[in-house]
C-alpha cells in the first residue's frame, strides 16, 4: 500500500462545506464564473471554497453562493453552522508550538470521528498511554524539543484521551508492543494494568503465535470513521511524518487489513488475561 505525503488537507468542516456546495452547483448548473460575478470573489477563492481548502469563510458569502445554487433554507442553515465551526479556534491550537507539522489537521478529523480504530506493533497506542509510559517514550527523542515542549505534548495527548473517551475506540496491538519495556518494570506493569481495565476501549492483542499477518505489511495505521459522512479516513505515521491513504480503494484496503488483523487477535478476555500475566511477570522482576 502506498503512502501519500500530506499536502493541504482541509478541516472536516471545510471539507463538508465544499462537498455540499459542489453538489448544489452540479444540480443548479451555475458555473464558477457566475459565482465570481455574483459575489465579487476571485476565481481562486471560489475554487478554494468548493474544494475545502484553507481560506477565510464569511457567512454572508457562503449564504450568497448557496442561494445562487437554489439551496433550501435547511441547507443554508447547515452551511452557516459549518462555517461557524470552521472559523472557531480549535482546542489544540493552544499547543501549536508543540504540534508536529500538519498534526492539527489530523486532530480535526479525530475530533469529528465517531469511531477510532488503531493498529500498532511498536508501542502502546498514544490514546491508551499512561503519563509515566508517555514520559519515558518522549525521552527517546530529546531533539524533538525542550522539556517544556514535551510537557505541552503530553498535556495535549492527555486532553485527546479525555475528549475521545466517549467515542467508540478499538485498538489492536502486537504482543511485542506490550512486552517491549518502556521505562522501569513498575511503569510498564501499570501501563498493562491500565489497558486491562474495563471501559469504552476494546484493546485486543495479536499473539506472537499468530505469525505473519497484514499488519506486518501495512505498518501502524489509524482509521477514523465519520458515520454521518459515510466516510473513513486512514492516517499513517512514521516518526514525525504523517500520511493519509488516498482514494476509496486504498481506504477499503486498510479497512480489510484491519478486519484480518482483528481476526488474528485474541478475544477481549484472552487479551486482558495476557496483559495481566505480563504485568505480574514484571512485578516479580
Amino acid at each position: 500500500m502506498t503512502k501519500t505525503r500530506v499536502r493541504a488537507v482541509p478541516s472536516v468542516q471545510r471539507s463538508q462545506i465544499g462537498r455540499i456546495l459542489r453538489e448544489l452547483r452540479k444540480a443548479s448548473g451555475v458555473t464558477n464564473r457566475d459565482v465570481c460575478e455574483a459575489t465579487g470573489l476571485a476565481p481562486d477563492t471560489v475554487t478554494k471554497i468548493h474544494l475545502g481548502r484553507p481560506c477565510k469563510l464569511h457567512p454572508p458569502v457562503i449564504e450568497a453562493i448557496a442561494l445562487l445554487y437554489d439551496a433550501t433554507p435547511d441547507t443554508v442553515a447547515t452551511l452557516k453552522s459549518l462555517v461557524a465551526g470552521a472559523n472557531t479556534r480549535a482546542w489544540w491550537q493552544d499547543y501549536g508550538h508543540a504540534l508536529v507539522k500538519d498534526f492539527g489537521v489530523y486532530l480535526s478529523f479525530e475530533s469529528a470521528a465517531d469511531r477510532i480504530r488503531v493498529y500498532d506493533y511498536r508501542v502502546v497506542a498514544g490514546l491508551m498511554q499512561t503519563p509515566d509510559y508517555m514520559a519515558h517514550l518522549f525521552q527517546l527523542r530529546p531533539e524533538r524539543g525542550s522539556d517544556a515542549d514535551r510537557e505541552q505534548w503530553a498535556m495535549m495527548r492527555q486532553q485527546r484521551q479525555a475528549l475521545t473517551e466517549t467515542k467508540e475506540r478499538s485498538v489492536l496491538l502486537d504482543e511485542s508492543a506490550i512486552r517491549r519495556r518502556i521505562g522501569p518494570p513498575a511503569t510498564m506493569a501499570a501501563q498493562l494494568r491500565y489497558l486491562a481495565k474495563p471501559g469504552q476501549t476494546d484493546v485486543r492483542i495479536i499473539p506472537d503465535s499468530a505469525g505473519l499477518h497484514d499488519g506486518i505489511d501495512t505498518g501502524p495505521f489509524t482509521i477514523l470513521d465519520l458515520v454521518a459522512e459515510h466516510e473513513s479516513i486512514v492516517y499513517l505515521e512514521a516518526g514525525d511524518q504523517g500520511w493519509y491513504a488516498e482514494g476509496s480503494d486504498e481506504v477499503k484496503g486498510y479497512v480489510l487489513s484491519w478486519d484480518r488483523i482483528q481476526a488474528a487477535a485474541l478475544s477481549a478476555e484472552e487479551s486482558s488475561a495476557l496483559r495481566l500475566s505480563i504485568a505480574k511477570e514484571l512485578d516479580n522482576g
